[in-house]
């Protein structure tokens, strides 16, 4: 490309490399005309003529055609030529810098990083040096460009400068005003932001300088004085210069830190000219005045008067506001004009950052901050608050707590990077010197969590470290907030402990404010508008007015979702002793909370029969925290219709999420509560609770493996409910005991029974949903027996009402089902099929038990077809959500099958060590069919190795053992076909070791091949 540089000293340059050889000034002037006038042809004529006025025009065509020659020899093809015209070739590529210039800086929308790349163009003027003789025409044509650049040029400074001086940057705009002063020595508004941009700095003398050259420079060039609004701009950084004091900000005791973030977004509210008042609004102690100083002190030269700090908590009415303020700012009153208007007259001399701290007690004198923006323009204002002004020139900012690191990080280096961290560590090497984090994290980690960051917070409770350890401090902070005090002399009384700071909140607040925020602690986490309302009869104006305040926030809620709001854990812990110094209104109140959560949670149980699923998980979760609070206020008031109403949600939440922990734990504190009365005792209510708390409790336990618990919860729970007749709460409990039968006992006759029975009690009952839901624990119970038409019947028939009653958990079960029944029938692509489908679906509905499973039995697929490298890819995710939801019983199952895909591989090691890690959870939650299954797992790799007896053996129990599944049978008898042994399906099956110690055996094998050097092994 051909590149002309003409904004200074004219170059050419070819592809990156200078070009020589044109002959003389006017050649070179002649294909820089051509470059830059390049809108049309040109007549040779006139070429002629600006070229060479001075010659005859036969001996200036001469000169013409010479030129053109010449320029063809050191740029070919770069011009189009007629006997008539001459004009660069309109496909030669080529750059013109003065065209790029223009283009931008004449742009009324050029962003300023394009004004800074047209700058960057400009080496100096137009052809600088560039002078011919004789070619006046030419010469005009070269000064006209060189002046339109050089205004185009002024221009473009004055934009960069205006620009950096309203972003307050103040280096850049000093630079881009001295250019414009080299261009145009007499330009005084240049001066006047030179003056600016310095002072700005604090650099008041050389400040002073400029106003001294310009007097100068205007008086030897114009002869004229500066304008009357550079002398006052002298005049006032004159008087700026000589004030004693820039700032009457308080001395901060210690570095701010992790305030970053906070300090950005408000600097660039300073620098915004539309923006003059600021509100730091936030609950006390949340470091508003520290952050407001921290603000100030950064900006106090960018205001020609400095900085007016306004302490407000001494002033104890609106009306002494003014007085404060004239105080502050060192102004005196006299006359007979009202010390207001005095106040307004003062500021408005004067631009000055005005700090007014401590707003909240006085908001009814809001009006004079209103004023002093009217009467005072280069006055601006921040405020710290516990709530805000209510002004429209108000910009707020909500002034959190230091960030906090959330639980299970307890890495040094990582928690340093939280503010409430950072801060803690500089308060703690002042109470304790040599104070280290490391060793310590989990405490700090613990105490900034539950003070939620609050920087006075934090220091109150470093004080103590002298005395107590983290953790030990935090244990205290979380049950008592009088433990955060201080007897510090420089400290204001209000911030001596965090009870002073809220007791200052807490007079603030209304009758009606103070009962709603008291109340209102009974929450745990957020809670809705309805719940506020109902429970504690706060309102959504009492509730505006609290998060107002600062006492409550509002918790960001999706689009289409409805606010909730939250009140942070020690101002909670406050409210709730002051509702405890009203015992009637507190029982009250917690009567209303266990009574509103109990309806809503029935809410979502017949929200489960409209099957609302997703949305009855998610508005349970979203409450998690209340109405565990119901639950435990219910159980220890023995509130058994609570109790009945809040369970099975509750249930279905544990079983969707796989915490079957917290289930067991949450429902056997009401089995021990009705186990203390004697059952001659107990009210039928308290029987069916009972019954039905021992039933959910066993489902617990299936899932954990323990079935000996599980079978005797469940078989009790039955023992109770059938004397009382028909009842949801008994086909739930028969249904736990088939479960029994099914995954843990040899009977799977018997489990059959229990879901037929099951399933006929829902149908009595008209639970429809919940009858059809059980068809697929009977269609698994006929798969495990060999019944596969059966199965294929029953599983058929459930999806198909599921899918008719648009029930989509169950239908994930279903197809799931149907999917493993196909597998077990070797029709590999319906097996694929149906658990493909079930991927989206469970993911759809939450349902990460049977994505899981839907993962491993993909994985499965894959080993039967040798495909060994998805298979594992497909077996890791689901046996890492099995540990998720510590699922054990498929986790084993899981572990088997990666294991073979890893043996498929040749990676014989994680092969062994997947299948020995299965055999161990088998062995652990006593469950004889997945043992059996792995025992086939393992026989296939011992005799691969030449392991035969071993490997034998193993198949030969699982062929026999009568836990084993059909499905697992019939693959142990082709295994052992496959070995030329054929058993007889009618030989009776005799134990003669327990089953545990045949497990033993594959564990001692597989243990010794994992240690050994075994060759890699693949499979097609």
């Amino acid at each position: 490309m051909l590149e002309f540089s003409l904004l200074g000293v004219p170059s050419l340059t070819l592809d990156g490399k200078p070009i020589t050889g044109i002959p003389s000034k006017k050649v070179l002037l002649l294909l820089c005309y051509l470059a830059l006038e390049n809108k049309r042809p040109h007549a040779r004529e006139k070429l002629a003529f600006l070229l060479w006025e001075e010659l005859p025009e036969q001996r200036g065509r001469a000169n013409l055609s010479q030129a053109l020659y010449d320029i063809q020899q050191v740029l070919p093809g770069c011009l189009s030529a007629t006997n008539k015209t001459i004009s660069l070739e309109a496909g030669y590529p080529h750059w013109v810098d003065v065209l790029t210039f223009q283009k931008i800086a004449e742009r009324q929308d050029a962003g300023i990083a394009e004004l800074e790349e047209a700058i960057s163009l400009i080496c100096g003027d137009f052809l600088d040096g560039l002078y011919v003789d004789g070619a006046p025409e030419i010469e005009n044509w070269i000064n006209r460009e060189r002046d339109r650049c050089r205004q185009l040029h002024l221009s473009v400074l004055d934009k960069l400068t205006e620009h950096y001086i309203l972003q307050s940057k103040w280096d850049q705009a000093t630079d881009y005003a001295m250019r414009t002063l080299h261009i145009e020595p007499w330009r005084e508004i240049s001066y006047r932001q030179m003056m600016v941009s310095l002072v700005r700095q604090g650099k008041y003398e050389a400040a002073l300088a400029q106003y001294e050259t310009c007097r100068r420079v205007l008086e030897e060039e114009l002869g004229v004085s500066p304008t009357p609004e550079t002398v006052f701009l002298y005049e006032r950084i004159q008087k700026a210069r000589t004030s004693i004091r820039r700032h009457n900000l308080p001395t901060a005791p210690h570095q701010l830190v992790g305030r970053q973030t906070e300090l950005d977004i408000l600097e660039s509210h300073i620098h915004d000219p539309h923006c003059r008042l600021i509100s730091l609004v936030g609950p006390g102690g949340i470091g508003k005045t520290r952050l407001s100083c921290e603000l100030a002190v950064r900006h106090v030269h960018e205001f020609l008067d400095g900085v007016t700090y306004v302490p407000l908590v001494s002033v104890s009415q609106p009306e002494f506001l003014v007085t404060a303020v004239a105080e502050a700012m060192d102004i005196q009153f006299s006359g007979s004009t009202s010390p207001r208007e005095q106040l307004i007259d003062a500021l408005a001399r004067q631009e000055v950052l005005m700090v007014l701290d401590g707003f909240e007690h006085l908001i009814p004198g809001a009006e004079l901050v209103v004023d002093i923006l009217h009467g005072a323009p280069e006055v601006k204002i921040i405020v710290t608050s516990r709530e805000k002004l209510d002004l429209q020139a108000e910009w707020v900012f909500v002034v959190e707590g230091l960030s906090v690191p959330p639980e299970g990080i307890d890495n040094s280096a990582q928690l340093e990077h939280y503010g409430a961290v950072e801060h803690f560590v500089q308060s703690a090497k002042h109470q304790k010197s040599g104070f280290v984090l490391r060793g310590q994290e989990i405490g700090v980690s613990r105490l900034c969590r539950a003070l939620g960051g609050s920087p006075l917070g934090i220091e109150l409770a470093t004080a103590l470290l002298p005395v107590a350890s983290c953790t030990q401090i935090a244990a205290e902070v979380e049950q008592n907030l009088d433990i955060l005090t201080t007897t510090w002399r420089d400290v204001p009384e209000r911030h001596r402990s965090l009870r002073a700071v809220f007791d200052h909140s807490w007079q603030l607040l209304s009758a009606d404010e103070q009962a709603a925020f008291a109340a209102l602690s009974i929450f745990r986490g957020s809670f809705s508008l309805e719940a506020a309302h109902e429970v504690a009869g706060a309102d959504l104006p009492i509730i505006s007015r609290l998060i107002a305040k600062s006492l409550l926030v509002m918790v960001v809620a999706e689009e289409d979702k409805a606010a909730r709001y939250e009140i942070h854990e020690n101002l909670r812990q406050y409210a709730a002793d002051k509702l405890a110094c009203e015992p009637d209104r507190q029982s009250a109140v917690r009567t209303s909370y266990l009574a509103y959560y109990a309806r809503f949670m029935k809410c979502q149980e017949d929200a489960l029969g409209r099957r609302d699923y997703l949305a009855v998980l998610h508005a349970i979760s979203s409450e998690l925290g209340n109405i565990r609070a119901a639950w435990q206020w219910a159980v220890a008031h023995l509130d058994l219709a609570a109790i009945d109403q809040i369970m099975l949600p509750l249930f279905y939440l544990y079983e969707a999420r796989g915490w079957f922990q917290e289930g067991i734990a949450a429902i056997d504190q009401v089995v021990e509560r009705l186990s203390e009365q004697a059952p001659a005792t107990r009210t039928i209510e308290a029987q069916h609770v009972l019954g039905r708390s021992l039933a959910f409790s066993g489902a617990c336990q299936i899932e954990l493996g323990n079935n000996q618990e599980a079978r005797r919860l469940a078989q009790k729970s039955i023992d109770i409910l059938r004397p009382q007749g028909a009842s949801r709460a008994l086909a739930f409990a028969v249904n736990v005991l088939g479960g029994v039968y099914m995954i843990y006992a040899e009977d799977h006759e018997a489990a059959k029974a229990c879901f037929r029975e099951s399933i006929a009690i829902y149908r009595e009952l008209g639970r429809q949903s919940e009858s059809y839901a059980l068809l697929g624990n009977l269609g698994l119970a006929h798969m495990n027996t060999g019944d596969y038409q059966s199965a294929l019947r029953v599983l058929e028939e459930g999806l198909a009402l599921c899918h008719k009653e648009g029930y989509r958990p169950n239908m994930v079960k279903f197809l799931n089902s149907l999917g493993t029944l196909h597998h077990i029938m070797k029709n590999w692509e319906a097996a694929e099929y149906y658990y493909e489908q079930v991927l989206p679906l469970s993911e759809e509905t939450g349902t990460l038990r049977t994505k899981a499973l839907a993962f491993t039995n993909l994985g499965t697929i894959h080993v039967r077809q040798g495909s060994y490298e998805q298979a594992v890819n497909k077996c890791q995710a689901g046996i890492a959500l099995m540990r998720q939801t510590d699922d054990r019983p498929r986790l084993a199952s899981g572990l088997k099958w990666l294991g073979l895909a890893y043996h498929g591989l040749g990676n014989e090691k994680a092969a062994c060590q997947s299948l020995i890690e299965g055999a161990n959870i088998a062995l652990m939650i006593d469950a004889p069919y997945i043992l059996l299954d792995i025992l086939i797992g393992g026989a296939v790799l011992l005799l691969d190795h030449g392991l035969q007896e071993t490997g034998i053996d193993l198949l030969m129990t699982a062929a026999q053992h009568p836990a084993t599944t059909q499905g697992d049978r019939d693959h142990a008898l082709e295994l052992l076909a496959e070995q030329g042994i054929t058993l007889s399906e009618d030989e009776p099956f005799e134990e003669k070791r327990p089953l545990a110690e045949i497990a033993g055996a594959l564990l001692a094998a597989l243990k010794s091949l994992a240690s050994s050097r075994v060759p890699m092994k693949y499979h097609s």
